[in-house]
């Protein structure tokens, strides 16, 4: 169910309506997926153009790095990144921006059963 959510980015009218009712289509969604939002939601409700902040959202566990394509030094724009790191997890991880994308060295271990996001700060939208 989060790959769905990711894939629906931004979300729409899932929370309680204006009278406190939560609508039952989420209600009925899978355990776990309200958690997930609790945590990593911010990848998808704050996603906006134009500014510093971006998110990737890892929808599998890599071994021990992910590699975000879409931010390759052949890619243009995007300017200098300043700092990558998970919501669901303290600190800065080490990365480096190549021509295969921006390499990213994940924690050891998995944090989430579902997806993980990424906060990357740029110094351009």
């Amino acid at each position: 169910m989060t790959r769905t959510l990711v894939r629906l980015c931004p979300l729409r009218n899932v929370g309680p309506r204006a009278d406190g009712v939560t609508p039952q289509r989420v209600r009925d969604w899978p355990p776990g997926t309200g958690c997930w939002l609790t945590i990593d939601g911010e990848a998808v409700h704050d996603t906006r153009p134009w500014i510093k902040s971006k998110y990737a959202i890892i929808m599998d566990w890599p071994d021990d790095q992910a590699v975000v394509k879409s931010l390759s030094t052949s890619q243009r724009g995007g300017g200098q990144v300043h700092s990558v790191g998970l919501l669901r997890h303290k600190g800065a991880l080490e990365q480096s921006r190549e021509n295969q994308g921006l390499s990213v060295r994940l924690p050891v271990t998995g944090l989430c059963e579902h997806a993980l996001a990424q906060r990357i700060i740029c110094d351009e939208p």
